[in-house]
């Protein structure tokens, strides 16, 4: 079964797919009442906004690399932690990635969380290779 899309909120709450949008962008130029429905309906459905497809209408992924040098050392725990509240407080994610592997397997440690179009990225450590 297909994930619900924006269209069965808006057919569920009985309004338009625009207005379903300016409700989950939290706009307040919606009545309560329209905005109650759609969220009632959204909850109802399992609803859930694709992410993918607003950070291409957005040209942002509200995500931030972290490019771990060794995932093993244990002093990063806590600086993932305060990253990770940082962000939090911001609405952006961390996605994680470990340097060791990827020299292991020839690849530019970056890349990976360049191609998927990272808005950040943090290096964390010292990375055998400056040039990276």
């Amino acid at each position: 079964m297909r994930p619900p899309t924006i269209r069965d909120v808006a057919e569920r709450a009985g309004v338009s797919k625009s207005l379903v949008s300016l409700v989950l962008r939290g706009s307040d130029q919606v009545r309560p009442e329209k905005r109650d429905a759609v969220l009632r309906a959204a909850r109802e459905l399992g609803y859930r906004p694709n992410a993918a497809a607003r950070s291409l209408s957005e040209q942002r992924t509200r995500t931030v690399g972290v490019l771990l040098n060794d995932l093993r050392n244990p002093w990063f725990v806590d600086l993932l932690d305060g990253l990770n509240s940082l962000l939090h407080e911001r609405g952006l994610h961390m996605l994680l990635a470990d340097a060791r592997l990827n020299r292991r397997t020839g690849q530019d440690p970056a890349d990976p969380l360049l191609d998927l179009r990272v808005d950040g990225l943090v290096v964390v450590g010292t990375l055998p290779d400056p040039a990276a």
